[in-house]
């Protein structure tokens, strides 16, 4: 687990190996770093493990839930076939690097104008899950880089 200060460092809070990732494997990573003396988190970012937003809720309720870029862009990019994939990818980039939310939710109207009917899949994904990638886009572009 890694964390970033307010002052921009980053620091490893755990390596840990566990028998399997679960909600509530990460409920006691997460009471066990609270137990530690990490008082208050903002921000995490988190893949879409089913019940992880709970958990993290559980033992930080003041910090905001963000579903990974990169691993809601994974699963956009398995329903695009090969031969669109660099294309698709360039034309997706205008989503993530909008600068709010409002621009980013427009250039994914223009997205789906272009390829919604050819992989309706792919962008149904980010418009399924809005609420758990539209938190980034409160930040500014240096912070959203770290994250």
């Amino acid at each position: 687990m890694l964390g970033v200060t307010t002052e921009g460092y980053k620091d490893i809070l755990s390596i840990t190996a566990g028998a399997n990732e679960t909600s509530k494997f990460w409920l006691g990573m997460l009471n066990d770093l609270k137990n530690r003396g990490v008082k208050d988190v903002l921000f995490f970012c988190v893949d879409g493990l089913p019940g992880f937003k709970e958990a993290i809720s559980a033992v930080y309720p003041q910090a905001q839930i963000q579903r990974c870029v990169i691993h809601m862009l994974r699963n956009s990019f398995k329903y695009v076939n090969y031969s669109d994939l660099k294309k698709f990818s360039s034309d997706f980039k205008a989503v993530y690097n909008a600068p709010n939310e409002t621009a980013a939710w427009s250039e994914l109207e223009t997205v789906r104008e272009k390829w919604g009917k050819k992989y309706p899949y792919a962008i149904s994904n980010w418009e399924n899950n809005w609420e758990d990638v539209s938190s980034f886009f409160q930040f500014s572009d240096n912070i959203r880089r770290i994250m």
